[in-house]
């Protein structure tokens, strides 16, 4: 703790928002949650015991973990969800190791050493291999400066980097480099001098040595790069430049923990002093790199300060649109999970700031910019120029044999925002990303193909899974199979008929083995995710018990991510039927996630975790709680606005049916301050759950011809399903353009329609909502837009769909009851049951009224008035602000088209009245008033 103290006092004589310091604190705390000791191993290589030690590169020995599964209950806004730790969501956001070319290393090479045209240099710089390098350094190693030790380096660098992308061998990875050159005793040798030098280093080189030997694969943990960076930090405390910082903070926060905030710890007050002094664009880029590194303590206010920063240099035109590069790094560090929600809009105006220039970003660039409009949906007008250059990208890789995952990557990226026309031919490409060996990377980046593009190739299944049962064989590690696991369960989640049962059977026997020797509980999160996939899957009783204690002694420990997969897996069960689960197991097993959602919702009441909270409600079907209903009446309070929000938003209130007209108005701001952002499929859900809910937003007047706009801008991707949703939805409140009419009742969207319907794959669900929904579609043309002259086509789909789905109401029990009583208010020669008319609706009661109120049979005469008695239960009402839903109201809308006077009985209001005699003139008001 002593680390964190220094912190405190380090930050606090700066003046430094307090806030780093908690985030510091929570940072050490987090390392101990995930059982990652610091202080005990056998490093000892902080700045006070780097004494007269001989050289070695040395990995840290295995501490033998005696942590218990009941730790101390750390608090849940501490997890992998918000600091995003996990070493898959900390992988290097700038590519430097990775994408570098040969002009770039060239680049580096003059910008080093332009001025030095010695022998041994142009030597050196003309060696085309490690054997060349080495016979060098046995040639000169008796006087040998600074400067040729740090050419060596950075040349065995380069020619790591060419081994690596020149390689035929698919499998081919820069480790394999390293271990080669371990083999010569040269290398050796070299590491031992540039030690011994250290001390009298040229500082500026040693920051580019640092790096470059991170690059070849010394570990950030050896004592040589931990002797290094703590030379460095001493040197830039007294001198400090944002390029050696950044040199430096590039490779020791490879190490995640808390060790490196130990070494630099005093220059971190420095660095975020730096954000107000930055003037060009080369220190702001240092800055960010910097800052990015040390994300797990940055607060908001340093956002905010690097926030204006940048757009007081592009309002100088000091940051141009042209420095993409250094755009997208701004762009990252701003995404991370913790804080992207409250950054989401100065991201994308980064992103459309950039656009133009967006074709500068070499192809792994182009995967994390993806990456963040995946992540964040939006801004929608850059996806086309995003898209395209990506498809660039992939055409140049195709012509390369190397390089597969990349493609994967570029490809996975590619489909996700792809029209159902483009999705059809990218099913037909799948195959030439196959590959015989595949590894666990190229397994997680196919199951997204397969989720995005729906592919129902079943062949294609099982070589997928039994390429999942080679590696989880031939890995047989914990974070493998996890992986693996995680892999299957959000395959299933999407396709519940396609299982694996060998795959579940080599998961479950691998499951056992890390629970019982006490592996599996060692981490909480790798426990809960191996519980969902049990709780699913397991055929063993004995296995699934003692899961079953052990999650219902150890829940206090479980985060939002675990009770969102814990949910899913509740969702999954009507389709997976476990027939080892006892109902009372699974009924605890939801106590419980309620007990966790409170918990949660205690300690963290942000916008996105109150969505992802009433969400895991919604999937295990018991969002009518109190609890639920509590946090979603505080969804009035939302503290920041995104477009991923927006979703959360739409999808609770409409899978709750919950009327929160504040929440709506929200989204509905958001949408028209930030229209450039939207996306096409966004825009379609507000309108549809104002549909739904029969909400006239906010600013009606500018939503709609926003979102109009949008819908025509992205209408190419569109599914036709949510093209139709969101014309429904303008029609219902008068304000479809008449281009969509022309679009959708023309001969060519039919049969554009048709094809996608015979080649969706829901097939069993998604061609009947598309039908049902162009249906209402017609109809509204038919009865609110005569003017257009659309012909009425679907009498045949409603007489097909009343003989196969619709229940007939004269025999169902409420119709009955109400038939009884109003019988005893109209004879029964004068009231008419279950009633058809045209258009496709039904009406439960009709009654003729003549010219004073009494029933009358005369239906010819034109004084006679016409009578809809329309029984309407709880599901027609929304929730918080009760009335009626948009369907239900369209219905009564139409009906009074066709000359009826609709009145309404609700169920509720006459199931709860006691007496016979109440009910009767409950009935009697109805008709009569």
């Amino acid at each position: 703790m002593f680390f964190v103290f220094q912190l405190k006092t380090k930050f606090s004589a700066c003046s430094v928002n307090m806030n780093i310091y908690k985030n510091a604190f929570k940072m050490y705390q987090f390392c101990y949650k995930r059982r990652v000791s610091v202080f005990n191993r056998q490093y000892k290589c902080f700045a006070c015991e780097l004494g007269n030690r001989k050289y070695m590169i040395r990995t840290p020995n295995k501490v033998k973990r005696t942590h218990n599964f009941n730790s101390k209950k750390m608090s849940s806004d501490i997890s992998s969800a918000d600091y995003n730790i996990d070493q898959e969501a900390t992988t290097d956001l700038y590519p430097y190791l990775e994408t570098e070319s040969d002009p770039q290393r060239e680049s580096l090479w003059n910008y080093l050493f332009l001025d030095n045209t010695d022998d041994k240099t142009i030597i050196l710089k003309k060696c085309a291999s490690v054997e060349e390098v080495f016979n060098f350094f046995k040639e000169h190693s008796d006087n040998i400066s600074d400067k040729h030790i740090s050419q060596i380096i950075l040349k065995l660098s380069d020619l790591q980097t060419l081994f690596f992308y020149h390689m035929d061998d698919e499998t081919a990875r820069r480790e394999d480099f390293f271990k080669k050159l371990q083999e010569y005793r040269e290398f050796s040798a070299i590491l031992s001098i540039l030690n011994d030098k250290i001390s009298s280093y040229d500082p500026f080189l040693l920051s580019y040595v640092i790096l470059h030997l991170h690059k070849l694969g010394v570990p950030t943990e050896s004592y040589l790069i931990q002797h290094i960076a703590v030379q460095l930090t001493r040197h830039l405390l007294k001198e400090f430049t944002l390029e050696m910082t950044a040199n430096l903070f590039k490779v020791i926060f490879k190490d995640h923990s808390v060790r490196p905030y130990n070494i630099v710890k005093d220059l971190i007050p420095t660095v975020l002093q730096q954000i107000e002094k930055v003037d060009n664009v080369t220190d702001l880029e240092y800055v960010t790199i910097c800052l990015n590194r040390m994300f797990q303590v940055l607060t908001n206010d340093v956002l905010d300060r690097l926030e204006t920063k940048v757009v007081e240099l592009i309002e100088q035109k000091v940051l141009k649109n042209s420095d993409s590069h250094t755009i997208l790094k701004i762009i990252l560090l701003f995404n991370y999970p913790a804080w992207r929600t409250r950054n989401t809009r100065f991201i994308s105006k980064c992103i459309l700031f950039m656009e133009d220039y967006i074709e500068l970003l070499n192809f792994t660039e182009m995967e994390f910019l993806h990456d963040v409009l995946i992540s964040n949906q939006e801004p929608g007008d850059a996806l086309n120029t995003i898209q395209r250059c990506s498809a660039k990208h992939i055409q140049q890789l195709e012509d390369s044999q190397s390089h597969r995952e990349t493609r994967l990557k570029l490809f996975c990226c590619l489909i996700y925002f792809s029209s159902p026309a483009s999705i059809v031919q990218f099913r037909k490409h799948i195959t030439k990303y196959l590959n015989d060996k595949e590894n666990l990377e190229s397994l997680t980046l196919l199951r997204k193909i397969f989720s995005y593009l729906k592919v129902s190739d079943k062949k294609m299944y099982e070589f997928y899974w039994d390429s999942s049962c080679q590696v989880l064989k031939e890995s047989r590690n914990i974070q493998t199979m996890l992986k693996l696991m995680d892999n299957y369960n959000n395959f299933v989640y999407s396709n519940s008929k396609s299982r694996h049962f060998a795959f579940e059977h080599h998961v479950i026997k691998l499951a056992k083995k890390y629970f019982y020797d006490g592996t599996l509980t060692l981490i909480p999160d790798h426990f809960f995710q191996c519980f969902s996939f049990a709780f699913l899957y397991c055929a063993d009783t004995g296995f699934l018990n003692d899961l079953l204690v052990a999650f219902r002694e150890n829940n206090v420990q479980m985060g939002m991510t675990s009770c969102m997969k814990m949910s899913q897996a509740l969702h999954l069960l009507g389709d997976v039927r476990n027939v080892i689960l006892k109902k009372e197991s699974i009924e605890e097993v939801k106590n419980i996630l309620n007990k966790v959602t409170e918990r949660i919702y205690t300690y963290n009441k942000r916008s996105n975790t109150k969505n992802l909270l009433i969400k895991s409600a919604v999937l295990r079907d018991d969002y009518e709680t109190e609890l639920i209903t509590d946090i979603l009446e505080s969804m009035k309070d939302i503290d920041c606005m995104s477009s991923k929000v927006l979703e959360g938003i739409c999808f609770n209130l409409y899978s709750t049916d919950s009327l929160i007209p504040e929440a709506i108005n929200k989204c509905t701001d958001y949408v028209i301050q930030n229209n450039r952002s939207i996306l096409g499929f966004n825009a379609e859900k507000l309108l549809n759950v104002c549909y739904y809910l029969n909400y006239y937003p906010i600013y009606a007047d500018k939503l709609f011809p926003i979102v109009t706009d949008i819908i025509i801008r992205d209408q190419e991707r569109a599914s036709g399903l949510s093209f139709l949703q969101a014309a429904l939805a303008l029609s219902y409140f008068n304000c479809m353009p008449k281009s969509f009419v022309k679009q959708i009742f023309n001969v060519e969207f039919l049969d554009r329609l048709d094809v996608e319907l015979r080649n969706c794959y829901f097939k069993d669900t998604y061609p009947y909502r598309v039908r049902y929904i162009l249906m209402q579609l017609n109809r509204v043309m038919c009865l609110e837009n005569p003017e257009y002259n659309i012909p009425w086509f679907h009498q045949k789909i409603i007489d097909e769909y009343q003989k196969t789905y619709a229940i007939d109401d004269v025999s169902n029990r409420c119709h009955l009851k109400l038939r009884e009583y109003m019988l005893n208010v109209v004879p029964k020669e004068y009231v008419s049951e279950n009633v058809s008319v045209p258009y496709g609706y039904r009406i439960n009661f009709v009654i003729h009224l003549d010219q004073n109120n009494r029933p009358t049979v005369n239906v010819d005469d034109p004084r006679t008035i016409k009578l809809a008695i329309l029984v309407k239960y709880p599901r027609s009402y929304t929730r918080f602000s009760v009335q009626l839903k948009g369907q239900d109201e369209l219905k009564n809308r139409h009906l009074e088209i066709l000359g009826y006077k609709v009145k309404i009985i609700k169920w509720e209001e006459f199931k709860n009245l006691l007496y016979a005699g109440e009910r009767i003139e409950f009935i009697n008001n109805v008709i009569y008033s």
